[in-house]
């Protein structure tokens, strides 16, 4: 048997409005497509319309688009127009079961917000996500309660869980905003493939931006919001493409202190120095198109930890930009090619190892390799107490590894720090290699250069 529903929301004033049962405690307002394996529907909300989901955040408020096998089709269109989540504890799945497949579609100035996570591709569904065109927006910028989650949560993004397949698409100057600004026993952040059989992609293209930012509260105690963390590759397999002017915009307001620390991260293959990791593949291409990780004690890590595996390529005159990166770290592979680009790393971190700006390959005893190439730059530059360093084969705090470094047609590396700071190892716990071919230089000022 087939069934099939169509819902169509049209007009400014249009609402259709969900608060679950109003005299019994356990109901709450939860939507639900696609119930069934034969089962087709599809919504439609466009010329300022607006779905709303109500809740008093005890309880999930749940939109869960195929929830059951069935297939979803979802358009949000126009200025105006708009999907919900009013109250805490909100949850937009697309994509949540297996054999069950849904698209949602944010086009032309329409806006989805007020949830406190969105999942797409969960327990063997497969999800798909376009937001496109200026003004279009997923925000994702809730809480949740712990009597409706377990715990306080922060706003969170997923692609591909738990053996789901989940793709997000931002383009034409669409956005997606995580945005954090309370403290909560969990963190804000998105994991693009999270377990071990998920895989997910993001595109961020032609002008698109994802942005992820905390804003500080309780400052230097525990309840300090934290700031973003992004997994590319957690468990699983996670691609990350950004092209055309696309940006990767992490944002940590959070104070990190020594005694509360609050880091802001990237991983790209694995998600800690002790977890057993997955792939994570990125690149960033083309003039404009950037990852940018500001605030404190900002880190990019490609290949972390037991297992993990991460690739980074950065070309065609696109820049990354933190305090620093580790390329293949604590039993992790990472390969980072860099073509006619720009790494740029400064300032110096206020907890952990309290390291200035830094760019290790292979440490920790994990395997890294790094080639630069057709006169791309990489910069380390503070000014501060801490000094600023390059690392091949160890680093002194992740000791051992082996680390490769190869520059290229024109390349260059420079570290500019306080007299006396800069430096460079070669080989310190573990094996190092360095290769300058066709012009390429490596300048450190007055420091040290050890191999």
């Amino acid at each position: 048997k087939w069934a099939s529903a169509d819902v169509t929301i049209d007009g400014a004033g249009s609402l259709w409005r969900v608060t679950g049962g109003t005299l019994e405690p356990t109901q709450y307002a939860n939507v639900s497509t696609g119930t069934h394996r034969n089962a087709w529907a599809t919504l439609a909300i466009t010329g300022g319309g607006e779905m709303r989901l109500e809740g008093d955040g005890n309880k999930y408020t749940i939109l869960g688009l195929s929830t059951n096998g069935g297939r979803t089709d979802m358009l949000i269109s126009g200025a105006g127009s708009r999907l919900h989540f009013a109250g805490q504890s909100g949850i937009f799945n697309i994509g949540v079961s297996a054999f069950g497949t849904a698209a949602v579609e944010l086009r032309n100035g329409a806006l989805a917000d007020g949830m406190f996570y969105t999942g797409v591709g969960r327990n063997g569904g497969l999800g798909s996500l376009l937001v496109d065109g200026l003004g279009s927006m997923l925000r994702i910028d809730g809480t949740a309660t712990a009597a409706a989650n377990g715990v306080s949560g922060l706003a969170y993004f997923e692609i591909g869980r738990n053996g789901g397949n989940g793709t997000v698409t931002v383009s034409n100057g669409g956005r997606i905003e995580v945005l954090a600004t309370q403290g909560a026993n969990n963190g804000t952040g998105m994991g693009i493939g999270r377990d071990a059989n998920s895989a997910g992609t993001l595109n961020i293209q032609s002008g698109g931006v994802v942005l992820f930012r905390s804003t500080s509260s309780a400052p230097d105690t525990a309840d300090e919001t934290r700031n973003p963390g992004v997994l590319v590759g957690r468990e699983g397999s996670g691609f990350l493409n950004i092209s055309g002017g696309g940006q990767l915009l992490l944002e940590g307001g959070a104070v990190s202190t020594p005694a509360f620390r609050r880091s802001t991260s990237l991983y790209i293959g694995g998600l800690s120095d002790t977890a057993v990791g997955g792939k994570g593949i990125a690149s960033v291409s083309g003039a404009g198109s950037e990852i940018r990780v500001t605030g404190t004690d900002t880190f990019i890590g490609v290949g972390i930890g037991p297992q993990s595996n991460g690739q980074l390529t950065v070309s065609d005159q696109a820049l990354v930009s933190s305090q620093g990166m580790s390329v293949g770290r604590s039993g992790g592979v990472g390969v980072l090619k860099v073509d006619n680009a720009t790494l740029a790393f400064s300032g110096q971190q206020t907890a952990g190892n309290l390291s200035g700006a830094f760019f290790t390959i292979g440490n920790g005893n994990g395997i890294g390799v790094a080639t630069l190439g057709n006169g791309s730059a990489v910069t380390l530059t503070n000014m501060g107490s801490a000094g600023a360093g390059v690392s091949l084969g160890g680093s002194g705090a992740f000791a051992g590894g082996e680390g490769s470094l190869t520059l290229q047609g024109g390349s260059s590396l420079a570290v500019v720090a306080a007299p006396g700071l800069a430096g460079m190892n070669v080989g310190r716990e573990g094996s190092g290699f360095l290769r300058l071919r066709g012009a390429s230089s490596v300048d450190i000022g007055d420091g040290l250069l050890f191999v």
